[in-house]
């Protein structure tokens, strides 16, 4: 077992099954059938991609913003962030548990524990994009640091690649001192700490 399947496992077992239904969500009758509506509330694995997305992008506008609901899906819309190839913005996702205060869960340690094993997978992988992985979880926890933070702490060529990506891809905007990468939501600007971060490790990493 990888360590990114053991942290969906331990996702799988804090969540619970989710093969029953949740209380009913609500939402605009123009936008959503009571058919879809009734799916949404039920097993997991039998809501389409499509509808699920529809669903988490409308969250507290024409969906209500039922965070019992949020907490039933979470476990599936991690499980897209790790996978990938879903319909699913990782930073729409990332957003919308934020503002359902995920850090309140009884999950929140499994939850802690997949997003640092994502970020550690990410950082490892030469084919990994964390500049990408950011984009999910600064929205999810609102803060840079403490990825950078894991990030100074890995050596290695592939470490070094993805800072070299990272600062073709975000050193403009970096320089230019604005950078919020959550666009369902106001976020943090993180270009000032990105800027000292990569000051720091620019001693030690090449930027080209």
């Amino acid at each position: 077992m990888t360590t990114m399947e053991a942290a969906l496992t331990a996702l799988d077992r804090a969540f619970g099954r989710r093969t029953g239904r949740t209380r009913p969500i609500e939402g605009c009758s123009h936008c959503f059938s009571a058919e879809e509506l009734r799916r949404l509330s039920g097993p997991l694995d039998a809501i389409p991609d499509s509808e699920l997305f529809h669903a988490v992008f409308s969250w507290g506008s024409t969906l209500d913003d039922s965070v019992p609901w949020l907490r039933w899906i979470a476990p599936r819309l991690l499980r897209a962030v790790a996978e990938g190839g879903s319909a699913l913005d990782p930073e729409m996702v990332g957003c919308r548990l934020y503002a359902a205060r995920w850090r309140d869960w009884p999950e929140a340690e499994a939850i802690r524990v997949f997003c640092e094993t994502l970020w550690r997978e990410a950082l490892s992988d030469a084919e990994g994009a964390p500049r990408l992985e950011l984009c999910f979880l600064v929205p999810l926890t609102d803060t840079v640091e403490p990825w950078l933070a894991i990030w100074s702490q890995t050596s290695g060529a592939v470490a070094d690649q993805h800072f070299r990506e990272l600062w073709q891809a975000w050193g403009t905007a970096i320089l230019a001192g604005r950078l919020d990468v959550c666009c369902y939501r106001e976020g943090p600007n993180i270009a000032p700490v990105l800027r000292d971060w990569v000051l720091a490790e620019s001693g030690h990493r090449a930027l080209q």
